[in-house]
C-alpha cells in the first residue's frame, strides 16, 4: 500500500510522494544538487505542467511535497493516493497517469518518447545555460 513518509519540520511538515501525483500548485523540495535539475532554486511551487514533465524526465521516482505551502486546492493528497492497503498505488489512477509511471520506455508511442526527448534536451539546454551565467559570474567575481 501507499503510506506517504512525513518528515519532522515543526513548521512546515514535508511528505515524499510519486512523481506521478504531482499538481500544478504543489510546493515542492528537491533532493538534489543544484546541478542536478534544471530549476533555478531546488524548492518551489509547480507553475506548470511543464515543470511537472520536467521533473518525470529527470527520472525521480519522489519528491518532498510540503503541503503547508500549497495552494489550497492541492493541500490534500488526490483520491488515488489513499489507496487500500494491498491495492496497486495507481489502481485509481487515470490509465495515462498509470502509462506514464509504470510502462517500460519500449511500450511508449514513438510520438510521446520524441516529446521526453524534447522536453529533455530543452532541460540540458537551461542547465548549460545557467551553468554558463554561473561560470560567469563566478569569473567576474573572482577577477575583481
Amino acid at each position: 500500500g501507499y503510506e506517504p513518509s512525513v518528515i519532522a519540520n515543526p513548521v512546515n511538515p514535508s511528505l515524499l510522494i510519486d512523481v506521478a501525483r504531482l499538481r500544478v500548485g504543489m510546493y515542492i523540495q528537491l533532493d538534489l544538487g543544484w546541478m542536478n535539475h534544471p530549476f533555478p532554486v531546488s524548492s518551489f511551487r509547480i507553475a506548470s505542467a511543464e515543470q511537472i514533465g520536467t521533473l518525470r524526465s529527470l527520472g525521480l521516482q519522489q519528491v518532498r511535497w510540503v503541503p503547508a505551502r500549497s495552494d489550497p486546492e492541492v493541500r490534500e493528497l488526490p483520491e488515488e493516493a489513499a489507496a487500500e492497503e494491498g491495492t496497486h498505488p495507481h489502481a485509481a489512477a487515470s490509465p495515462d497517469a498509470a502509462d506514464a509511471s509504470d510502462a517500460p520506455a519500449k511500450a511508449e508511442p514513438a510520438s510521446l518518447l520524441q516529446d521526453r526527448l524534447a522536453a529533455q534536451r530543452r532541460s540540458l539546454a537551461r542547465c548549460d545555460e545557467q551553468f554558463a551565467r554561473a561560470t560567469r559570474t563566478y569569473e567576474r567575481l573572482a577577477l575583481h
